[in-house]
Order: C-alpha cells, then structure tokens, then sequence
C-alpha cells in the first residue's frame, strides 16, 4: 500500500531500499508505557537504518526521537 500511495506523489519504489512500518502496538501511544517509545520510533528508524534527515508531515511525533538519535528532520508539508 505504502509503494501506491508513493507512486501517486510520482515518487518511483526503485528509489527505496525498504519501508518499515511502525508496530501495531505503539499505535496505542496514549497509554503511558508506549507514549516514549512511539515518539521516538521513526528518529530510531531514521538512525538504524544509517539516515540522516527525516522529512515526515506530523513533526510533534518525531522530534524526540531525532533529537535523541542525532537525526535531522524537516516538515514535508512546508513549503521550499
């Protein structure tokens, strides 16, 4: 689904290695005990990976884990 959706944005899949999705239960962030983990999923991701900038559209939800992981981020939905 998440190759369709690029390829919608004229964003071609060969120019992707993977893409990983978050786990099912760090969707329930709003209890407590996921609420750290699910914010700084995508900056862990970012650096597992070996990224290095991380352009998302909900910037709240992954600041924390850039910051924590070294990882540069940028709003998609600002304008350049």
């Amino acid at each position: 689904m998440a190759y369709y959706q690029l390829e919608l944005e004229g964003v071609l899949p060969e120019n992707f290695k993977s893409l990983s999705y978050c786990p099912d239960y760090l969707y329930h962030y709003e209890d407590p005990k996921y609420t750290q983990e699910f914010l700084e999923w995508k900056g862990y991701m970012a650096w597992i990976k070996g990224c290095t900038l991380l352009v998302d559209d909900l910037l709240d939800m992954v600041i924390k884990g850039c910051e924590k992981f070294n990882i540069e981020y940028m709003d998609s939905l600002q304008k350049l």
